[in-house]
This record gives C-alpha cells, structure tokens and sequence, in this order.
C-alpha cells in the first residue's frame, strides 16, 4: 500500500504543516483585511495615497512572486533541504514586520506614506518565500500521489480556519472597547496576537519532513528560467 510504507506522512507531520497554514492565513488576514482601514482611519492617512500604496504593491507582487518561486526552485542547501529553512527564519521577520505596521507613528504624512510603503514591500517580499515554500511542501511530502492528496486537504482546512479566526476580530474589537481600550491599542494588540502569533505558529511547518529531492539545474540560470 502507498500509506504506512516508504513515503507515508504521518499525521503529527501533516497537523504541524496545516497549522503552519493557519498561523501565516492569521498574518495574511489580519494584515489584508485591516492595513488600510488602519492608515486611513487610525493613521489618518489620505484615502488615495492608501489606495496608491496597495495598487503600487499589486505590480510588486507581479515582480517579485515569479523572481521568488525560481529563486527558491532552483536553490538546494548543503543539507539536502530545498523549502524547510524558509519555514524556520522567515517567520520571526514576517511577525515584527506586521507588528511595526500597526504601531500608531507619529510622522508626517510623507513619512507615514514611506513607513507603511517599506514596511508592506517588505512583508510582500518574504511573505512571499514563505508562502512558495509553505504550498510547496505539499509536492515534496512525499513520492505517492494519495499521500500528497491527503496533505493537500488537511493543509487546506488549516489555511480556511486561520481565515476563519481573523473574521472574529470584530467581536474581539467590540469586547476590548467595552473594556475601556482605544481603537490603537486594540489594532496592535491584535498585530501581536494574529501576526507575530500567527508567524510563530506557522513555524510548526518546519517539522514537515522533504521526501522527494529534487536537483538544480547547473545550465541554466534564473533569468533564462522566467523567460
């Protein structure tokens, strides 16, 4: 059978992958969902600057999303390893950025426009090999196409709840103002919780074993592989 032999993925690693998913979809969502309404409502930033940021960061993502995915495929570290190390160190980073974005800065427009714009450019940039090695785990969890179906659904449903968790912050927020707390105390509390929280919990993926090694190619370079 494919299951229980050579290439079979046990259940510890398949939670510990899924609930790497549901800590970066905390990061994501909080981050997507929020950000704007946090520079324009609590920053008091100008509604079209913000607008101009996030569309600036749409071809960013064009830019950078190819860039990244080659760069990681065509990359194997000494270990053996292709994806795991991104699991571990890029986390940490991922967390204090979203933490910093949410902190109420007391700068002038301009530098609230270069604080947010640097910051989420950042965050874009490493999300995304974390997000390129996080799905890409699925492929090397093992040589047996039933095994990686089953990590595939689970790894799915993880991502779905951490989703799922951010669309609470609304009570959240309605509770804690209850409590006497302001709108900016809430937000960075909640930038704890749900993006450096949801990073660290994301680290759990890196328990994810690489079954299948694949080789570089030696002749042919980054570019010649985008184009």
């Amino acid at each position: 059978k494919e299951t229980k032999g050579e290439g079979y993925v046990p259940n510890n690693e398949i939670f510990a992958l899924a609930s790497g998913l549901t800590g970066q979809n905390l990061t994501y969502s909080y981050t997507s969902s929020w950000l704007k309404y946090f520079c324009v409502n609590i920053l008091h930033m100008d509604p079209a600057k913000v607008g101009g940021i996030f569309s600036l960061s749409h071809v960013w993502d064009a830019i950078n999303d190819p860039i990244v995915g080659g760069f990681v495929d065509r990359r194997n570290y000494k270990t053996g390893m292709k994806l795991r190390p991104f699991l571990l160190y890029t986390p940490p980073f991922l967390g204090i950025l979203v933490s910093l974005m949410f902190i109420n800065v007391n700068f002038s427009e301009n530098g609230k426009i270069a604080y947010i714009l640097v910051l989420y450019f950042l965050f874009d940039l490493f999300y995304s090999f974390q997000d390129v090695s996080l799905w890409g785990m699925i492929a090397l969890s093992s040589p047996h196409s039933q095994e990686r179906s089953r990590v595939a659904q689970w790894v799915s449903i993880g991502a779905g709840a951490g989703g799922a968790l951010v669309g609470t912050f609304q009570q959240v927020r309605s509770i804690l103002t209850s409590m006497g707390m302001t709108d900016v105390q809430i937000f960075l509390i909640c930038a704890f919780v749900f993006g450096l929280g949801g990073e660290l919990l994301s680290m759990n993926a890196y328990r994810m074993k690489e079954r299948i090694h694949t080789e570089v190619p030696k002749d042919e370079s980054l570019l010649s592989s985008l184009t």
